[in-house]
């Protein structure tokens, strides 16, 4: 079925300050057994915890393997989001890509081949992804997911990225339509799934082949002390909601959209109050202010607890 000179499948490993986990993750690509070629483009952001040491080790004793880029400059700090379509997208061989960053890992030595025999014979399928477990602390806990479709998608992202498959050609064309390297999206991802849901059948296969660790102070987990990146965080994923609604004429989505947005809103100023004209900057680069999206701001500032919140929810539900 394939040729053994080409590469079936490039992995892209996104790794930063991650010398106490990224030795497991690398095993885990190393233990796949697979009937064909595959890569690991493994992209090292200026790493200053010994990261770049271990990363420097297995390239060099995996030299058929690894593909290293290691930089001397910090991208993302200098503003680059798109870390995967900018330095690893084009160093990429397989016809197939996959994601896993350097501090989460694989423990099933077949997903690469189960997924790849999935897309094999199923063309229209532009996704496949996998159930995971979470690991807090020391305990794994079972993290069962569901199929997703484009709709479930434009309300939440369920799908995990270090469980997922897509064709290189996808993705190609994601870059060239979407153009996520030139837009302010947090996350690489749930762009990139919404356009291949709505594009492309998606499908899961109902077996547990990663492990995904929760940590505080991530790129999408914060601390206590960080509110107002998460704000920013939850109203990015909105923004990018609103960019898919307007691109392909979502008008049965609208109301139910405004809601979430609305409810962020609310949720993120009760939590740390964040300054008005920072919130209305950031809300008109989705779309014009309302009226009643003056409304809800006037309240929300004149009444900052969580009564007015539910009270606020309640009647966007009743008069959305």
């Amino acid at each position: 079925m394939f040729n053994e000179e080409t590469i079936t499948v490039s992995i892209f490993c996104i790794v930063y300050n991650h010398a106490p986990f990224i030795r497991q993750c690398l095993e885990g690509f190393l233990i796949q057994k697979t009937n064909f070629k595959f890569e690991i483009i493994l992209h090292d952001d200026c790493s200053s915890d010994g990261t770049t040491d271990i990363v420097k080790e297995f390239a060099e004793k995996y030299p058929d393997l690894i593909v290293p880029i290691i930089q001397s400059v910090n991208q993302y700090q200098n503003g680059e989001k798109n870390i995967i379509a900018t330095f690893m997208y084009p160093k990429a061989r397989g016809k197939y890509l996959c994601i896993c960053e350097g501090d989460d890992y694989w423990t099933d030595s077949l997903k690469l081949q189960k997924q790849v025999d999935y897309l094999e014979t199923h063309p229209k399928c532009g996704l496949v992804y996998t159930n995971l477990y979470e690991l807090r602390n020391t305990q794994l806990i079972k993290k069962k997911g569901r199929l997703a479709s484009f709709d479930d998608l434009m309300i939440e992202n369920s799908i995990h990225t270090l469980t997922a498959m897509f064709r290189r050609q996808d993705y190609t064309d994601y870059i060239k339509e979407i153009e996520p390297q030139k837009r302010m999206w947090e996350m690489g991802d749930y762009p990139l799934w919404l356009y291949l849901a709505y594009n492309y059948d998606v499908a899961m296969i109902n077996d547990y082949t990663s492990v995904y660790r929760v940590l505080t102070n991530s790129a999408s987990h914060f601390g206590k002390d960080e509110l107002e990146r998460e704000f920013r965080f939850a109203m990015n994923a909105h923004d990018i909601r609103y960019y898919y609604f307007q691109k392909y004429h979502l008008s049965e989505l609208k109301d139910k959209l405004d809601i979430m947005r609305h409810e962020t809103l609310l949720r993120c100023k009760i939590k740390c109050k964040m300054n008005i004209e920072e919130d209305v900057s950031f809300l008109r680069n989705i779309r014009p202010f309302r009226i009643k999206d003056w409304l809800i701001w006037v309240l929300v500032h004149l009444y900052p607890f969580p009564l007015t919140y539910s009270i606020l929810r309640s009647l966007l539900i009743r008069y959305k």
